[in-house]
């Protein structure tokens, strides 16, 4: 009489067995570092219940806040720019395309940095290198220029001169 069912090999039976074994103490492990973690972690209730109904001290010595330009000055001297220009449109609108265009062709070409400020309607301008009359002169005809520049006396001793100017060459 013959088997009418094959036989399954246990060998062949062994690798799908441990498999299933594994994967299920793989879900196991998971599902209980998942509740150790997010079970476990919570914030102290007499700390969260704890409420001061005192000020906090930020807002109690608060100064009043600086504008955009300001800080953007600040900023320009903080990175020892000497020469520092605020240039805004006389009718105080938002500057456009055409204007920084206009200010960045008629700056001079040492100019280091240029900060768009106050909400799109100024920029401020950061120089180790004075800017010349005629680019004021340039600039002025459409913008109105303020000049938060170092004293004259703080300034590089070099600036818009040639730095080899007392090299004699024969």
């Amino acid at each position: 009489m013959k088997n009418k069912y094959k036989k399954i090999k246990f060998t062949k039976m062994l690798p799908n067995y441990i498999f299933q074994k594994l994967h299920v103490a793989a879900y196991y492990s998971l599902l209980t570092a998942y509740c150790l973690l997010f079970t476990s972690c919570q914030p102290n209730a007499s700390i969260m219940n704890s409420r001061s109904d005192a000020p906090p001290l930020s807002s109690a010595n608060s100064t009043p806040a600086k504008s955009s330009v300001e800080t953007d000055v600040e900023t320009m001297r903080t990175a020892d720019f000497d020469f520092i220009y605020v240039m805004k449109r006389k009718d105080s609108g938002v500057l456009t395309a055409e204007d920084k265009t206009f200010i960045k062709e008629n700056s001079p070409r040492e100019t280091n940095r240029f900060l768009l400020s106050d909400e799109g309607k100024a920029v401020v301008a950061g120089s180790k290198y004075k800017f010349l009359p005629e680019h004021l002169k340039a600039l002025s005809s459409r913008f109105v220029i303020e000049n938060f520049s170092k004293p004259d006396g703080e300034t590089g001793n070099n600036a818009n001169t040639n730095a080899n100017a007392n090299v004699k060459f024969k």
